[in-house]
């Protein structure tokens, strides 16, 4: 696990159950001089996926990130599952639709594409 991840962890735990945005998680960390390279929103979601996969109880809704209990937990496991089986869908409709395609470089009506 990155430093960075770590502290976006123990900064989400200690917020007393607030949420925190992805602006707010990139300013505490500043404070704390660390300075995330790149794209900042896309890498804090990397440091979430990061911690997540690491066990950290991480929700989000649309207010931002937040420590889940045992309940906001599961709810957020659910919809996360619905996501997901939403993406599944999507992939199949497009492995279905690769047999349409004409070529690498033209689209359905034959045309070059740029």
């Amino acid at each position: 696990m990155t430093s960075e991840a770590y502290l976006t962890g123990q900064l989400i735990k200690h917020a007393d159950g607030a949420s925190i945005t992805n602006g707010k998680i990139e300013e505490m960390i500043a404070a704390r001089g660390v300075r995330i390279k790149g794209n900042k929103g896309q890498k804090i979601r990397e440091y979430i996926h990061e911690l997540r996969v690491e066990g950290y109880p991480i929700c989000a809704n649309s207010t931002g990130y937040f420590w889940g209990n045992r309940k906001q937990v599961e709810h957020f496991l659910d919809e996360f599952n619905r996501r997901v089986a939403s993406q599944h869908k999507a992939i199949e409709g497009m492995r279905r639709g690769r047999g349409t395609l004409v070529s690498n470089d033209t689209d359905r009506t034959g045309e070059r594409l740029l």
